[in-house]
């Protein structure tokens, strides 16, 4: 377990994908299957079940400590995060490392009570408490991504990164037979789909050369999907590798029954129309879909390319001999837009705007299927996004890094002389200016409702959004898809912030 933690917090200690790298594999080849198995599934992002909330860790440490509850909750205003928190305020005078192997320590986790931790606040160091309040409250975040973590369990068991990455996808248990298992070379595909390939926003300069090399498509604003196709059964991968058949029984049975694996997009449909995305989010994450979803929300399968066939690997292959497989395979596949000259390229916007598509993409003809983002093959053109300029209603601190700061906002626009909350943004301010505002948080609270600090409404942003859809669950009657920051507007008085109304009409 000791190595455990150490690879932690020396992945959060460093900058360097390298010594990242470097760190997971020495991890792999040091330590058994049992433990390593267990280790994949936490860096590979996968959570176990949360068996202690942080509300109850909270309260035992409050009950153990005799801590004054306004006291606490400063502190974790200032940390923002309960298992740092508990670790930093725990007074031991043992240190006692955690001996044993990462396995039985989950199996500890998993039985502990009250007690149990409030023992271990007696023996352990703060470092050792923070990855046992972290994989209790299921909340373990690493500072290596998914990516890295298959690079350096590739450079470990010296097995293609690729092949790794293909026995990772979809739901697997942290056992030592499935860890052997991702040795064997012989090892079945089953239902499993790909690994994604994806898009990266446009390069201008790409529109200084010539259009020959390049296909031009829809980007369809719908679910990127993987239809699965082997020995008689079917399944529907999102790109979050988890499988959506249930949501789409009626796609299912659509799929012809000729093996394949295909690339596209689920779109909702009606009536020839393609609807919104709010629509589409009707029908996920449900075990059953009733007739009547079925039918006020029906939806299409758009294929944008052939990835196998007749269990055939072609991701190695143009695409565009991809493509014409593609097209003599039973499926509608999504059109090709012809084009002569890049100015083309705003006249499909403009369409695109005006029929609820996201925007266009452009492929090179000779690219493989890859994994991931990989510059050069693929690109985005996204619409330019909608924005609003709104107020800024109440702070709250972040988490991770961003513990301490105050920085995730809720803006609201004007319903006649009220302010209304409109959307929860944290993303597009640099450092700097998190730090000036977090300052300017602090001294104009007005105030407070546990973490969260009501804030004089003084300061307009501008706000950028893809979308809105009417909504029942918010105060505003509206949802913002995708909202975030774009900049301050220090020119602004709050009295001319956008009006409700204005937002409804447009």
């Amino acid at each position: 377990m000791n190595h455990f933690v150490q690879l932690i917090h020396s992945l959060d200690n460093t900058t360097s994908t390298t010594q990242k790298t470097e760190a997971i594999s020495h991890y792999f080849l040091n330590n058994t299957p049992e433990d390593c198995v267990w280790a994949l599934f936490y860096l590979s992002g996968r959570r176990m079940k949360k068996h202690i909330s942080s509300r109850k860790l909270s309260q035992w440490f409050l009950e153990d400590s005799k801590m004054a509850p306004w006291l606490y909750e400063e502190c974790y205003a200032n940390v923002g995060d309960t298992a740092e928190t508990i670790s930093l305020l725990v007074r031991n005078d043992n240190n006692k490392t955690l001996e044993g192997t990462l396995f039985e320590w989950v199996e500890k986790i998993k039985k502990a009570n009250d007690a149990t931790f409030k023992e271990w606040w007696k023996e352990h160091d703060a470092s050792s408490l923070f990855i046992l309040h972290k994989l209790a409250t299921g909340a373990l975040r690493v500072g290596a991504s998914k990516i890295l973590t298959i690079k350096g369990l590739s450079l470990a068991l010296n097995i293609p990164y690729e092949k790794i990455s293909e026995r990772l996808i979809g739901e697997w248990e942290p056992t030592v037979e499935f860890y052997e298992n991702i040795k064997n070379p012989s090892l079945g595909k089953g239902l499993l789909p790909y690994p994604f390939f994806l898009a990266n926003p446009i390069d201008d300069k790409i529109k200084e050369g010539s259009i020959d090399q390049w296909q031009l498509e829809w980007k369809w604003d719908g679910i990127r999907a993987m239809a699965v196709i082997r020995n008689q059964e079917k399944g529907l991968w999102s790109r979050g590798q988890e499988l959506i058949s249930d949501s789409f029984p009626d796609l299912i049975n659509d799929l012809p029954n000729k093996d394949a694996v295909i690339d596209g997009e689920i779109i909702p449909v009606h009536e020839g129309k393609v609807l919104p995305f709010f629509e589409l989010q009707k029908r996920l994450n449900r075990k059953k879909i009733s007739p009547k979803l079925l039918k006020k929300i029906p939806v299409i399968f758009l294929a944008y390319d052939l990835l196998e066939l007749e269990q055939v690997d072609l991701r190695g292959e143009p695409l565009v001999e991809r493509r014409k497989l593609l097209e003599e395979y039973p499926i509608q596949a999504s059109p090709l837009l012809p084009f002569k000259d890049w100015k083309d390229i705003d006249t499909y916007l403009d369409q695109a705007e005006k029929e609820n598509r996201e925007g266009l993409m452009l492929k090179r003809k000779d690219s493989a299927y890859l994994e991931g983002r990989k510059t050069g093959y693929w690109w985005k053109i996204k619409l330019k996004p909608k924005s609003i300029d709104a107020v800024l209603m109440y702070a709250e601190p972040g988490t991770g890094k961003r513990s301490g700061l105050y920085t995730d906002y809720t803006f609201g626009v004007w319903q006649e002389n009220e302010l209304v909350p409109i959307a929860k943004a944290y993303s597009g301010l640099t450092n700097e200016e998190i730090s000036h505002l977090d300052k300017w948080i602090r001294k104009n609270t007005t105030d407070k409702f546990g973490p969260v600090r009501q804030v004089k409404p003084e300061l307009v942003f501008e706000i950028a959004y893809e979308s809105k859809q009417i909504s029942k669950r918010h105060k505003a009657g509206i949802a913002l898809r995708f909202p975030r920051i774009i900049r301050a507007r220090p020119d602004k008085r709050a009295e001319e912030a956008d009006q409700l109304s204005s937002l409804k009409e447009n």
